[in-house]
């Protein structure tokens, strides 16, 4: 029995060197497990690093050295590349162009964690090019070390050293296999992740004790340092000052000067950021800021008091069609028609109808790739053998500057898409406006008759040739409106590799029943990567419902935390809560929504590394989820506390061992 007080107080003593001595081990692990060039855009990551540390100066855009592509890539087609993760590709031999190693990152992101990657590369310029991608990754998990202490230091201050979470936690980070498969790539991720960890981790500093000086220094030190290395971290500069509110009325007693400093904020923040000279039509949507169209009032309307206005700069823009129309009109003559007109006289394609199909996997599958359906087919997806596009007329119309209305009819194709919409062309003219009005698409050849007369100004209704109809379009005629950016802003954000899209984009949540798929797609995806899909995404857990093990966990966490926050149980103030809570919302929003649109030209779907820079105050709540159900065990029964302590343990270690296996099988069993 002394003997094993002893052995629990050297434990006790000794937490935070066990982890992470268990966090490099585990780290090892992954960096030679895991074959070379078989993370996220590895190769492209590698090649940054590779140029700072071989070329004079920074890198910049178009930059490449031939010789080192020709190397990664024979060391790509080596690994079997193609077999193991689906992705094309190209011949090393190439000499006329630069040779593809997929993504190239050097135009997209800051160099500051390439410069930290170069220099291992820098003393071992002339060795095996696999052998350099290995030193890099031994940079990496150099990063997850510092990642664990922060982490536990974070804890320490929230909890205390005696408290269970604050070894609890650090050995969650441990064992949570996509988080360390992540952290050992060559990839800026890792850097990121650490640099918003050591932003929450100063934040709660700030929260409880207050801001001096030097936390405020140290505060804006850690925001600049996230926007020096990726855009996933950038939600450390709004939360920042909801960070320094918090810290400002720490008191108790001034909990009431907080919540209306907040509203204030919150006002002002409507004031700058959204545009009160101009709106958009609600349900259409552009790729880019520059190319939402605008809500606008003219005289000339021939439907309600607006129009629909295309930008300036002459790009497409969209509106969403149901999945259950687009399969109801399937085989039918349907007539697309609406009013259109322009500033100045000019001719413009027609719009036309496209699918896309997203492919949507079951929470518990676990076999086969997490694959995600591009917009349309490859040679080895067949069955999606749809036609892209459904055309109405291949002649372009001609505009004046009075409003005339142009219908033309088809018959609409099968599809196995599930996301569907209208694509209104882009203005050849420079410099023309034009205008939409009274859009609709209805069953029945209508070309050759009469404008439609509809019931009223929302053209959701009317009667066209003698029959009554029901429009498929939304907000035909612009009357409903949607916020837009204010223009000062929207250049602000508009930038390489950014995180947030165009307005419109955003509010497609809003636009449910039609962006569905996507939704849902992305919810899937990102559940399952994050806790058990590996490499490129395309490696799972073995089982045949893996993921089912992973809801169950995540609601006993989310029952656990209701648990805590109903017997106040927290151990921490609610201000750690609302920072927490605020900081994982708003780092799944930005999330899910990197992907909204991208169905109009090549499907993207978010994936759970993303969340990755929030993995503090995430993981935190969730191991207090868990942690709060294990303490209600050991209280009310006879069991002793150790036993519950040592299911979790044993949990997070059999969840690593799962991992490793499947991933060493998939990799190393052929």
């Amino acid at each position: 029995m002394l003997n094993f007080q002893r052995l629990q107080a050297f434990v006790k003593s000794k937490t935070v060197w066990i982890i992470l001595t268990l966090a490099f081990g585990v780290g090892l692990v992954f960096v030679f497990m895991v074959p070379p060039w078989m993370h996220y855009d590895e190769p492209g990551h590698f090649e940054y690093a590779w140029l700072i540390a071989n070329k004079p100066g920074l890198p910049v855009r178009g930059d490449y050295d031939q010789t080192m592509r020709r190397q990664v890539a024979a060391s790509i087609l080596e690994q079997d590349f193609e077999s193991l993760t689906g992705g094309m590709t190209t011949d090393p031999l190439e000499i006329d162009q630069p040779i593809e190693i997929f993504l190239p990152q050097v135009e997209d992101h800051p160099p500051t964690y390439y410069l930290l990657a170069s220099l291992p590369l820098r003393l071992f310029r002339h060795s095996d090019i696999t052998f350099q991608l290995y030193l890099v990754r031994l940079v990496s998990l150099s990063l997850v070390l510092a990642l664990v202490w922060v982490g536990y230091r974070t804890c320490l201050e929230l909890f205390g050293a005696h408290h269970p979470l604050t070894w609890m936690f650090p050995l969650f980070l441990v064992t949570l296999p996509s988080f360390v498969d992540t952290m050992t790539a060559v990839n800026n991720d890792v850097a990121a992740n650490l640099a918003f960890s050591l932003f929450v981790w100063i934040s709660v500093l700030a929260i409880k004790k207050g801001l001096n000086d030097f936390r405020f220094a140290r505060l804006m030190g850690a925001i600049i340092l996230c926007i020096l290395i990726k855009s996933t971290a950038w939600a450390a500069a709004p939360l920042g000052i909801f960070v320094i509110l918090i810290a400002w009325f720490r008191g108790e007693k001034k909990g009431k000067f907080l919540w209306a400093s907040m509203g204030i904020l919150l006002i002002l923040s409507v004031g700058i950021f959204i545009s009160f000279q101009q709106s958009a039509p609600a349900f259409y949507y552009g790729i880019r800021l520059q190319t939402d169209p605008t809500r606008v009032t003219l005289d000339e309307v021939p439907v309600g008091d607006a129009a629909i206005q295309q930008a300036e700069q002459g790009g497409n823009f969209f509106a969403m069609l149901s999945n259950q129309d687009r399969q109801a009109l399937t085989g039918e003559t349907v007539t697309l028609g609406a009013w259109i007109w322009a500033d100045q006289p000019t001719s413009l394609a027609f719009p036309e109808i496209q699918d896309a199909g997203l492919w949507i996997p079951p929470l518990s599958s676990g076999a086969g790739p997490d694959r995600t359906m591009l917009p349309y087919p490859t040679a080895s997806d067949p069955q999606w053998a749809d036609p892209r596009r459904v055309i109405f007329t291949s002649i372009p119309i001609e505009l004046t500057t009075t409003p005339q209305f142009f219908a033309f009819q088809t018959n609409l194709p099968p599809t196995k898409g599930n996301i569907h919409w209208i694509r209104f062309p882009s203005v050849s003219a420079e410099g023309a406006l034009v205008y939409w009005d009274g859009i609709l698409l209805v069953e029945g050849d209508f070309s050759s008759t009469r404008p439609p007369v509809f019931d009223d100004s929302s053209a959701e209704t009317g009667v066209w040739g003698g029959t009554q109809f029901d429009n498929c379009i939304q907000n035909a005629s612009g009357e409903k409106a949607w916020p837009t950016l204010s223009r000062r802003f929207s250049t602000i954000i508009d930038i390489p590799n950014r995180i947030i899209p165009s307005p419109s984009l955003i509010l497609s949540i809003l636009d449910f029943e039609r962006t569905a798929a996507y939704y849902r797609l992305a919810g899937s995806r990102i559940f399952r990567t994050f806790w058990g899909a590996f490499g490129w995404g395309n490696v799972t857990l073995i089982g045949q419902q893996p993921f089912l093990f992973f809801i169950v966990l995540m609601s006993l966490s989310l029952l656990g935390l209701i648990l805590r926050m109903a017997i106040k149980s927290t151990g921490y103030s609610w201000r750690f809560s609302l920072f927490f809570g605020a900081a994982v919302v708003l780092q799944l929003m930005l999330t899910v929504v990197r992907g909204v649109g991208s169905w109009f030209w090549t499907t993207y779907i978010p994936v759970g590394r993303y969340l990755f820079p929030t993995i503090l105050p995430l993981g935190i709540l969730m191991v207090g989820g868990w942690e709060q159900l294990l303490r209600l065990g050991y209280q009310h029964t006879r069991i002793p506390k150790l036993v519950f302590y040592c299911v979790f343990v044993g949990l997070q270690v059999g969840m690593l061992l799962w991992a490793i296996l499947s991933i060493w099988l998939y990799y190393h069993s052929y």
